[in-house]
């Protein structure tokens, strides 16, 4: 439960936000961040995927991408010791992830017009955004009926 409520105060509160995802993918990106670090720092040992929240449109969506990714991987193939806790973890999609996906469902000429994209980064944009949703549809079966906060 302690992880939501960082996560929940960090995003109200802008922390460290200025100068960084944009707009569009700031929530999103803060909370997939936030997740990503705890669940790698806490859970797997496993370094943050490269990347960085400090760039273009089309490499903050490629960063969110690759952090829900490799999140889903250590889900669906949970390393020894960690599956409850990971399991728990799965509340966080539910609750802070899931609901900014919407996000992502940006109009083709906004792509092109407002973020600057060419035609084939608005087709990887569009394909990176179909994966995270579906990243986080994955992540969300693995909880299974039983949910606690024991780990949280």
């Amino acid at each position: 439960m302690n992880v939501i409520a960082v996560v929940i105060v960090s995003v109200l509160l802008g922390v460290g936000t200025k100068g960084q995802f944009d707009p569009q993918l700031r929530v999103l990106g803060n909370v997939v961040m936030s997740i990503g670090n705890h669940l790698f720092a806490r859970f797997t040992f496993d370094e943050v995927p490269s990347g960085s929240e400090n760039g273009t449109f089309i490499e903050q969506m490629s960063y969110i991408h690759q952090m829900l990714k490799k999140m889903r991987d250590h889900f669906m193939d949970p390393p020894d010791g960690v599956k409850d806790q990971l399991r728990d973890l799965t509340q966080s999609f539910s609750f802070q992830v899931k609901v900014q996906l919407p996000r992502l469902d940006i109009e083709e000429s906004d792509l092109r017009d407002k973020y600057g994209l060419t035609e084939a980064e608005i087709q990887r944009f569009q394909s990176m955004a179909s994966d995270c949703k579906q990243f986080v549809d994955e992540i969300i079966a693995t909880r299974g009926e039983e949910v606690t906060d024991k780990y949280l």
